[in-house]
């Protein structure tokens, strides 16, 4: 089903993102759609993957006819303005939509009690600020300090700053208070013990 819907929003768009917390099947799901379709995975953590991407418009315009599934979107900010760049350029042009797969980081709501009242519910979290503000059409300070989205890009860019310092072994999570405005974000550490930033 999961894997319908996202065709589904293939076909109906030219950029697609997979939102959840790690280690929950997204890459999977994303290499199963691979086999379905003509396709290009990249995972931007692998050097090699990375170096194809050297002159991004060049090497993404050669794969105009396949899907390009691109794993941690978030270590390269600088492909957003390339990628809308294409979209934009292919959508006048005629072409079809369903071009870019991306992978968002979705932080799950901590479930130790650590507090009462707690909100249990997911944050989502478009990891790569910049591809995200150029998506929305956001181009100067003005344009994003007067959009909705201001405060949640602001978060979302600070947890993806703390994710890439942290160790892959840490797990993330969030907590919030229903009477309490803001939130604490975590990080679980292997030996149990936990830290938080407000």
């Amino acid at each position: 089903m999961r894997l319908g819907l996202v065709r589904e929003g293939l076909e109906q768009f030219p950029a697609v993102a997979l939102l959840g917390p790690r280690q929950i099947g997204k890459t999977s799901l994303a290499l199963e759609l691979g086999t379905l379709m003509p396709s290009v995975y990249l995972d931007l953590e692998a050097p090699a993957d990375r170096a194809k991407l050297a002159d991004p418009a060049l090497y993404l315009s050669a794969l105009a006819d396949r899907l390009v599934n691109l794993d941690e979107v978030q270590r390269m900010p600088e492909l957003s303005a390339t990628l809308r760049g294409l979209i934009d350029a292919e959508q006048r042009q005629g072409q079809r939509s369903g071009r870019f797969l991306l992978l968002v980081l979705r932080l799950q709501p901590l479930h130790a009690n650590v507090a009462k009242r707690l909100v249990k519910s997911a944050k989502v979290y478009v990891r790569d600020s910049g591809l995200l503000h150029s998506l929305l059409g956001l181009d100067d300070r003005d344009a994003l300090y007067g959009h909705p989205v201001v405060g949640g890009s602001w978060e979302g860019f600070v947890v993806e700053m703390l994710l890439s310092i942290a160790s892959e072994r840490c797990e993330s999570d969030f907590i919030a208070r229903q009477q309490t405005p803001g939130w604490t974000w975590c990080w679980i550490f292997p030996a149990g013990n936990a830290g938080g930033l407000r």
